[in-house]
């Protein structure tokens, strides 16, 4: 019998013979893919219109055939079938609430003040008082005077201070720069002064000053990492206070001044006093805070009449006294009591890296003070005080109290520093310096005029004592900053550093004469005698 040719399908493509016979669907191996897809491209190059991929036959099994073809005979002519859609899911949305302004700002203060007027559970407290007067259930800012003064009669006096900061706090973290929490914040910071100006008790006013450092050091801790609240806290108490001219802030801010001279007057680099430096740091930032303390009879008392005293009574003078040098003897027994020259070494590298935070830190303090035009007169007024009050330092016979090194060789270094940016040469301020400051005698801040020829003593034990100084000892308005910058620094070095070296040779001498004294006395000793000696 003669075999049936191959049939083919609508694009002219053959069909497997096996796939023809319909009884069991079979599938298309590699080959035939490879084979029709070879047809195709044929067929595009004949036809360019022919863009569409090919189409892979489909083995359509003769049961699924009869059922399409019964569906479609049931099917009117001109309607096709399409496939049944899931219903959608009508989502039913929720009217937004709109809260009311009176709502949100009794939302707002209560949350600040842990209180209300109706009746609530702990820790908010119930403000009977208010609620009968005001006949309302509402906190508004209107009562806030009100509300304060009911809270403060519920709570302690000692504790008054604390729940006021922890309300200041609590209102830092709700919507910052909401009007209503930023009225209730500087109603709060009202409340907080007066409870630490003593205005409601003693007892207050010192619990409050103490908190009031705490919150400085933890804020400010150089030792310690802080928390977040101790950040905001500090961060935002602070400059608050600051830009409040209505506020006794002498009686805040110079009590603080005080504390931290005296935590530094009797300490050395063993102890912290990185602490208080970063303190007050921190403090003068403020125009307003370092304002106060030039004004104040600290900054430099009248009664100083040369460089060891100002060093010992003027606010700056224990923050510059650190000193390494045998003024301080505890700090070379410490450090340098070792024999061993790898331990030596390395309480050396010690020392010279709490030297070098030390004048990074006295030069930050310093440039709070310059960079702010309502103190830097004052400013250099101190340094010109504590270098004329240091004169005789420039003479040989040195029979006037000074200053210490430690206190000028860190005022040297600071100066230094204050002179950088404008000891590049190739930059225009350098040469705006007028060496004719030099030349201004008494009436400058120094006296740069004296210091080429010897004078006499009874000539220092009159201008040396700042006593007997002229009062026009200020500088002249023709001079700038830098020009006075530069000399007040040449000056220090010239009394502070050139002096320490000159007493560190002399001491150099005294410690060779003593060493040949010895080899001296060891040669006429008896050998037993030399080993015990």
């Amino acid at each position: 019998s003669m075999e049936n040719p191959p049939q083919q399908n609508q694009e002219g493509e053959s069909i497997p013979q096996q796939q023809q016979q319909g009884s069991e669907p079979v599938p298309i191996s590699k080959e035939d893919i490879r084979t029709l897809r070879l047809q195709r491209f044929e067929q595009t190059k004949k036809d360019p219109n022919t863009l569409s991929p090919p189409v892979q036959p489909r083995t359509v099994h003769p049961s699924q055939q009869q059922q399409q073809q019964q569906l479609q005979q049931q099917q009117p002519i001109g309607k096709q079938t399409q496939p049944e859609k899931a219903p959608q899911r009508i989502e039913e949305r929720r009217p937004v609430q709109q809260i009311s302004l009176e709502d949100q700002e009794d939302r707002l203060l209560s949350d600040i003040l842990q209180a209300s007027l109706s009746h609530v559970q702990p820790p908010k407290i119930f403000l009977p008082i208010l609620a009968q007067e005001v006949q309302s259930t509402k906190l508004k800012f209107s009562y806030l005077d009100s509300a304060l003064m009911e809270i403060l009669s519920k709570v302690n006096e000692e504790d008054h201070v604390d729940y006021l900061l922890s309300a200041f706090l609590r209102g830092l973290t709700l919507l910052s720069g909401h009007p209503t929490v930023e009225m209730a914040l500087r109603s709060l910071l009202t409340y907080l002064a007066l409870e630490l100006v003593g205005m409601t008790s003693s007892i207050a006013a010192e619990i409050g000053q103490s908190r009031l450092v705490s919150i400085l050091e933890r804020g400010f801790s150089v030792t310690s990492v802080p928390t977040d609240d101790d950040i905001r806290l500090a961060s935002s108490l602070i400059p608050r206070l600051a830009a409040r001219n209505d506020l006794d802030l002498d009686q805040i801010i110079l009590p603080i001044f005080a504390e931290m001279f005296e935590r530094v007057k009797n300490q050395t680099l063993i102890d912290s006093f990185q602490q208080p430096l970063s303190i007050v740091i921190n403090l003068t930032n403020y125009p307003s805070f370092a304002k106060l303390l030039v004004d104040s009879d600290q900054w430099q008392p009248a009664h100083a009449q040369n460089g060891a005293q100002l060093e010992a009574l003027s606010f700056l003078g224990p923050f510059f006294h650190f000193t390494s040098l045998p003024s301080m003897p505890q700090v070379g027994k410490t450090y340098l009591s070792t024999q061993n020259p790898r331990q030596t070494q390395e309480s050396i590298q010690t020392l010279r890296m709490s030297f070098s935070t030390l004048q990074v830190g006295l030069h930050k303090l310093v440039l709070n003070f310059l960079k702010h035009r309502e103190t830097r007169e004052s400013a250099f007024q101190w340094i010109s005080a504590i270098l004329r009050g240091s004169k005789a330092r420039a003479v040989i016979q040195n029979v006037q109290p000074s200053a210490t090194d430690g206190l000028l060789l860190n005022l040297g270094s600071v100066m230094i520093r204050l002179c950088e940016p404008f000891m590049d040469a190739t930059k225009l301020a350098a040469t705006k310096l007028n060496s004719a400051y030099c030349l201004d005698g008494p009436h400058s801040r120094v006296d740069l005029g004296s210091d080429a020829r010897l004078v006499q003593l009874e000539d220092f034990a009159t201008s040396g004592n700042l006593a007997h100084l002229p009062e026009t000892v200020r500088a002249p308005q023709n001079f700038l900053v830098t020009t006075e910058l530069f000399f007040v620094a040449l000056y220090s070095l010239h009394i502070g550093v050139q002096r320490t070296f000159t007493s560190y040779e002399h001491l150099l001498r005294q410690l060779r004469v003593l060493q040949q004294q010895r080899n001296a006395i060891s040669l006429m000793m008896p050998t037993s005698l030399i080993l015990i000696f």
